[in-house]
């Protein structure tokens, strides 16, 4: 929303100075001097009221503007439909606009067009419009058309094509031809598409340093950092967009997703009953609390707006196939395979259920499944990696993390689990007949002289009791960090109160000279 005002004012500017080189004639100096009164121009008003988060307002002032100014008055008053969820009206407002002209004409609403069609899952409507302005005049594009639509083309399972545009959209900035703090984010958004990380993160650090009221740019900075793990980035960003505009939905939504925040959520869904994000991110909160029916019908509401949304329908799909409902996940594979072929996203987000639910061996299937997709999803290898070391299969899940590390090294968990990699060199290792265990040298020569007996008289006992015997060595590792022993468990340093964990062939603890 924010380019409004630097082109608003950069207009005035222009026309300012073009008033003080005008010949000052006799009847010029007669009149009193031109005055622009800034504050009361439609676009610098309607600004503001967004950034306020009084969406309504905004609406009826953005709708006032004329003239020049009239496609970026359209423009925020889309946006400011947007955030209460009246996509419809989102729509339509951009289409009465342009009104059957050439879309290329009207290079900002149409893109803005395509988003709002992209949102109510009509991706195939917002990629045609988007080529009519991208590929008219590549050159001459601006830089929002050009990674909108990358991004499109790379969801629509393009990604040749999706990279060329990507790539042209940061080329530019690379030729200094980017300037506005709001292009400057849709650049670092270019850049993490393409998997440049760490240029992402400089880029969006940049867009909100120009402009700190950058609403978006704050919120696709967090979105970056939650996707690599990074909780607490996130949530700064997040926090960063509501000082700002407290009933800012994006944020408000990011903030639940980010550390569980529910009164945000609750906040999110009140203001925009219809926002997809809020809807997918309150029914996965119902899922962990088992009320899996209330879950289902939440999330087949959200489809009823985009019957699209990835999020959704791999939530829907990941509970199915869980569930053991194989028809019903072979209809979700099935529409997600219409309008996105081939998608890692969907697989690493089924692939992450099971791992959640304690099924490894369909984890470790899944994110298989997805590298196949795209070998270039790194996060499939992460979590290829850290499911096949909860089997107990470390060498191969080693191998798996640091592929993923390598190509991604922002990633929070793969540099955890990789460090504890290191602390487990460290340590020895003691067989019995049956167990494989993994402690550090004090632990050793402390605690094995007591585990070897007790390890192996567990075993006859269990084994007779329940006339079930588990594939041997069983291994277990004991952990003098609590840090350590929850990064191995769960691949982040914070597992709560939790002492140890089986995961069937391997177990974790937490050394008892760590609980002292």
């Amino acid at each position: 929303m924010n380019y409004l005002r630097t082109k608003r004012l950069g207009k005035l500017i222009q026309c300012a100075t073009l008033v003080a080189l005008l010949p000052m004639g006799p009847l010029a100096q007669a009149q009193d001097p031109v005055t622009v009164d800034i504050a009361e121009a439609p676009l610098f008003r309607g600004e503001q009221l967004f950034q306020s988060g009084s969406f309504v307002a905004a609406i009826d002032v953005f709708k006032t503007a004329d003239g020049l100014d009239r496609n970026e008055g359209v423009v925020g008053a889309s946006r400011s439909y947007a955030m209460l969820g009246r996509y419809d009206e989102a729509i339509a407002i951009c289409e009465e606009l342009i009104d059957g002209g050439d879309y290329v004409d009207f290079p900002l609403v149409s893109t803005q067009l395509a988003e709002m069609l992209r949102t109510v899952g009509r991706s195939s409507d917002a990629l045609g419009i988007l080529a009519a302005v991208v590929d008219t005049d590549l050159q001459m594009a601006p830089v929002r058309s050009l990674v909108q639509y990358g991004s499109l083309l790379k969801f629509v399972g393009q990604k040749s094509l999706a990279t060329t545009h990507l790539a042209a959209a940061a080329q530019r900035y690379d030729d200094g031809l980017v300037f506005a703090s709001e292009d400057v984010a849709m650049v670092a958004l270019a850049n993490w598409q393409l998997d440049r990380f760490h240029e992402a993160n400089s880029l969006f650090n940049e867009a909100v340093r120009a402009n700190p009221n950058n609403l978006e740019a704050h919120v696709l900075w967090g979105d970056l950092f939650l996707e690599k793990y990074n909780a607490a980035d996130a949530e700064q960003s997040y926090r960063d967009a509501l000082e700002i505009n407290n009933r800012y939905i994006p944020a408000l939504v990011g903030l639940a997703r980010a550390v569980g925040d529910q009164r945000s959520l609750q906040r999110a869904m009140a203001l925009n009953p219809n926002s997809v994000e809020a809807l997918q991110t309150y029914a996965t909160g119902m899922m962990r609390s088992d009320r899996k029916d209330e879950a289902r019908q939440v999330l087949e509401d959200a489809l009823q707006i985009n019957p699209e949304s990835l999020p959704v329908l791999s939530t829907l799909a990941a509970e199915a196939k869980l569930m053991e409902r194989e028809d019903e996940y072979q209809e979700l594979l099935a529409t997600v395979e219409s309008f996105s072929p081939g998608n890692a996203v969907f697989l690493s987000n089924i692939a992450d259920a099971f791992g959640n639910s304690y099924r490894f061996t369909e984890a470790v299937e899944f994110a298989r499944a997805a590298i196949e997709a795209d070998p270039g999803y790194w996060q499939a290898y992460t979590l290829l990696g850290s499911n096949l070391v909860r089997l107990g299969e470390e060498e191969e899940g080693k191998v798996n993390l640091e592929i993923g590390f390598e190509n991604d090294p922002f990633n929070v968990m793969t540099s955890n689990m990789l460090k504890v990699f290191d602390t487990l060199a460290t340590y020895e290792t003691l067989e019995s007949e049956h167990f494989k265990v993994h402690m550090s040298e004090n632990d050793a020569d402390i605690l094995w002289p007591y585990m070897e007996p007790l390890l192996e008289e567990a075993w006859d006992t269990l084994t007779a009791k329940y006339g079930f015997e588990p594939e041997a060595p069983v291994l277990i590792e004991v952990f003098e960090n609590s840090e350590d022993f929850a990064v191995r468990s769960v691949g982040l340093p914070d597992i709560g109160p939790l002492v140890g964990i089986c995961f069937g062939k391997v177990v974790t603890l937490i050394s008892p000279d760590a609980l002292t």
